[in-house]
C-alpha cells in the first residue's frame, strides 16, 4: 500500500533498542524481536533538538533529573549528544 500524505518522505528505523526509547511502539507479541517503525524525518529532527537541549542544560549546571547523582552530569550529557547524532543521521540517510 502506498504512503500518501504525513507518513510520506518517512524514515525506516529498525532494532529494538529505538523502540524502547521511543517508547515501546512494538506490539506485544513482536516484544523481543526487532521491530521496524516509520517515523517523519520532521519529527526525528524536532526530537533531536529537545535533546540536544537537555544535554546543554545537563553539561551546564541545569537541574538534573531526581535520583541522578552530580557525579554523573558529564556521562548523562555525552549519552545525550549521542542520541542527538543518531537521530540526525537516521535523518539524513535515505
Amino acid at each position: 500500500m502506498a504512503c500518501r500524505g504525513a507518513c510520506a518522505g518517512t524514515r525506516r528505523v529498525t532494532g529494538w533498542p529505538l523502540s524502547r526509547r521511543a517508547g515501546s511502539l512494538s506490539a506485544p507479541e513482536q516484544v523481543g524481536n526487532p521491530a521496524e517503525i516509520l517515523f517523519p524525518p520532521a519529527l526525528l529532527r524536532r526530537a533531536a533538538r529537545y535533546i540536544s537541549g537537555a544535554a546543554d542544560l545537563a553539561a551546564n549546571d541545569g537541574k538534573l533529573p531526581d535520583g541522578i547523582p552530580e557525579t554523573a552530569r558529564s556521562q548523562l550529557a555525552a549519552t545525550l549528544r549521542r542520541d542527538v547524532d543518531g537521530l540526525i543521521a537516521i535523518t539524513a540517510t535515505d
